[in-house]
């Protein structure tokens, strides 16, 4: 699959209402998780731990277009370059 048919499969997705309801009980899931981990700050450290680990995966799950986005777009740009350059090389 070509970098720009995946940038454009992920802007599909971007906009699409399953990713959209997705983001909402993310972030709400999010929210939850670190509302529990303030509300027991005495609690065994396996459980801080446990809890802080959804919380960076929750988050990663809602950073992974726009991270995804960026990857694939350089690909893109590195793509343009090496062309340029083989162009440039050749005249």
């Amino acid at each position: 699959m070509t970098p720009e048919r995946v940038l454009a499969l992920l802007n599909d997705l971007e906009g699409h209402e399953g990713w959209i309801y997705i983001q909402k009980v993310m972030k709400q899931e999010v929210v939850s998780a670190a509302m529990k981990l303030a509300d027991n700050p005495n609690q065994a450290p396996n459980i801080t731990d446990y809890q802080r680990g959804t919380i960076w995966a929750g988050r990663q799950l809602l950073e992974i277009l726009p991270k995804l986005r960026v990857r694939i777009e350089n690909e893109i740009l590195v793509e343009i370059a090496k062309e340029k350059s083989a162009s440039a090389d050749t005249t």
